[in-house]
């Protein structure tokens, strides 16, 4: 009945059911025409009609100087631009999609479909067309930089059933004029100047010492500075970080238990002794797992603006252990009854049981003892009984 009815249908297409039911005065907002005014389209997805799509931007570089970019500068330029002629009409040859499928055999039985834009109209609309030609003022503001764009919107061609698209000016910086420095012509020479640096005490790696206006000087402008970059090199005894340094100290097993006293040569080439204070015990590495370290307090490096202020010199111990067969028994003996905690003596009959020695080993072969899998048959001296026998008749 709707479709049947012209007027009806007139009302449904605008209105919807509520606009039939409401006898087509549609002076109401519905719920979802609400939703769409704020989130562009009906919470069910039919609602009003759909915003028109926006045609592709156009982008126009543009080169100015450097002064341009500091002072501003408006510029006249001329572009052409497609603009429609009259009314637009839906295209037949793709009703109005603006693509056309193509079926294309590729092989005997198998076809391929293959979507193109159609070559009669403008997405899915038939429609004149025409080159307007318009001058648009292109204004640069003050302190522009490189890259950034000056637009005008929908001044792009104009495509039917949808807006135009943008104008964008691309804002490219001038190659510099290679007779001048930044718009001045002036004759220069080479000036030897030393510079004392004065490294100060604590600085870091990576810290710099600046000289204000010792740049080269260059006209209608403030010269630039010269900065040092502080290096360090790398130390063959001390390792540093931050104000902390940090030594490595290789001690007996002797020394790690009845005592030690060494001597470095500090950097600033004093003599500092360092011993250990009575039973103190140097370990291999601490209960964790980690290096043994202990630190000399306020012996490490000063601190920058505050020389007085010193870190920790820390001390990371190695204990050499002696060798197989360095030792022998009677040293043994004597250091058996020394130390505490000796070894108890085991009684077993040694026809019962079995007697293993160690053999050194490296923890990164850990796992990958046994042998092998291999996928290949093993061998075998015994014969196989599927073995073909070959029989030869005299």
């Amino acid at each position: 009945e709707v479709l049947s009815d012209a007027e009806k249908r007139q009302k449904y297409d605008k209105f919807g059911l509520d606009g039939l039911e409401e006898g087509g005065g549609g002076g109401g907002r519905s719920a979802d025409d609400i939703f769409s005014m704020f989130f562009g389209g009906g919470a069910g997805g039919g609602g009003g009609r759909k915003a028109p799509r926006k045609g592709e931007s156009i982008n126009h570089p543009i080169k100015v100087s450097l002064e341009d970019l500091y002072n501003g500068k408006t510029v006249k330029l001329a572009i052409n631009r497609q603009v429609i002629i009259g009314e637009a009409t839906l295209c037949s040859s793709c009703d109005g999609q603006g693509i056309v499928v193509e079926l294309r055999q590729i092989a005997l039985g198998m076809v391929q479909q293959v979507q193109k834009r159609c070559p009669r109209c403008t997405d899915g609309y038939l429609c004149k067309t025409r080159k307007e030609r318009k001058v648009l003022e292109v204004h640069v503001e003050k302190g522009m930089k490189n890259g950034q764009k000056v637009s005008f919107r929908g001044m792009a061609d104009e495509k039917p059933n949808m807006e135009p698209g943008d104008i964008n000016f691309i804002v490219q910086e001038k190659k510099r004029c290679p007779r001048c420095t930044d718009g001045y012509l002036c004759k220069t020479r080479k000036e030897r100047k030393v510079l004392e640096v004065h490294v100060e005490k604590g600085m870091k790696n990576g810290q710099k010492v600046s000289f204000r206006g010792m740049a080269d000087e260059k006209p209608n402008m403030e010269p630039g500075d010269i900065n040092f970059i502080v290096q360090e090199k790398e130390h063959d005894g001390f390792k540093r970080k931050g104000a902390d340094l940090l030594i490595t100290k290789t001690l007996s097993l002797n020394e790690a238990l009845c005592g030690f006293e060494f001597e470095i040569t500090h950097l600033d080439k004093r003599k500092i002794v360092i011993k250990s204070t009575p039973g103190e015990i140097i370990k291999p590495e601490t209960l964790g797992g980690q290096p043994y370290v202990k630190i000399v307090s306020n012996e490490g490096m000063p601190s920058k603006g505050n020389p007085f202020v010193k870190g920790d010199l820390y001390v990371l111990f190695r204990v050499e252990f002696p060798v197989d067969g360095e030792l022998d028994t009677e040293t043994v003996a004597t250091i058996k009854k020394a130390l505490p905690n000796p070894s108890m003596d085991l009684e077993y009959d040694e026809e019962e049981v079995e007697i293993c020695h160690l053999d050194g080993a490296d923890v990164k072969n850990f796992g990958k003892g046994g042998t092998s899998e291999t996928s290949g048959a093993y061998d075998s001296d015994e014969e196989d009984p599927n073995q073909n026998v070959e029989c030869r008749q005299s």
